[in-house]
């Protein structure tokens, strides 16, 4: 899914991020400031197998994309932090007392949903941050609704804390970039409180 055609575009958009603050009006004081923001990590967990179709969304682009949308400047703590969301292996790697929020991406499949709850156990047991699944890979859209219906129900009727579901996502394009805003927001949400 990595398009070389969007090379031009991605050093194009560094290139407008690094002199940003000529453009925005902010005062050259901060930008020279020794203070430098603090690194918040969003780990990824990948619940994909070899059932996991090579053209479908893959766990390099989510994490790449998902670092984009945290650090963009509508959040308003762009300045104060730097994001970062970065691939974990597993969920026992992850302390989940510190974590705020951890993202699990997933085959839509049988294996993938497996995949995915074994990940999710250890995390819903404990009473750390919030957790959200964005799934990939189905045939059709009402496989993938079948396979978020039946994770969010089972891990709701074993553990009482919330899983916040951001659905089924393809590829790049409108549908990737909604559910990257809401992905943000959520997770600036749970930094927030």
């Amino acid at each position: 899914m990595r398009n070389p055609a969007w090379r031009p575009a991605r050093s194009h958009s560094a290139r407008l991020a690094d002199i940003s603050y000529h453009l925005l009006g902010h005062p050259s004081s901060s930008f020279g400031s020794a203070e430098q923001p603090t690194t918040r990590m969003v780990p990824v967990l990948a619940a994909t197998g070899d059932d996991h179709p090579a053209d479908a969304l893959q766990v390099e682009d989510v994490v790449e994309a998902l670092t984009r949308e945290l650090n963009l400047s509508v959040y308003g703590s762009s300045r104060r932090y730097r994001w970062e969301a970065y691939p974990a292996v597993r969920s026992a790697e992850l302390d989940v007392e510190e974590v705020r929020f951890v993202v699990v991406f997933a085959t839509a499949s049988l294996a993938g949903i497996r995949q995915a709850y074994t990940l999710l156990k250890p995390l819903l047991q404990h009473a750390g941050g919030l957790t959200g699944v964005l799934l990939s890979g189905a045939s059709d859209a009402e496989h993938a609704r079948r396979c978020s219906e039946r994770l969010v129900e089972a891990t709701g009727h074993f553990f009482s804390k919330p899983l916040i579901d951001f659905g089924h996502v393809s590829g790049p394009g409108p549908a990737f970039g909604r559910t990257l805003a809401q992905m943000g927001e959520e997770i600036h949400d749970a930094w927030a409180s």
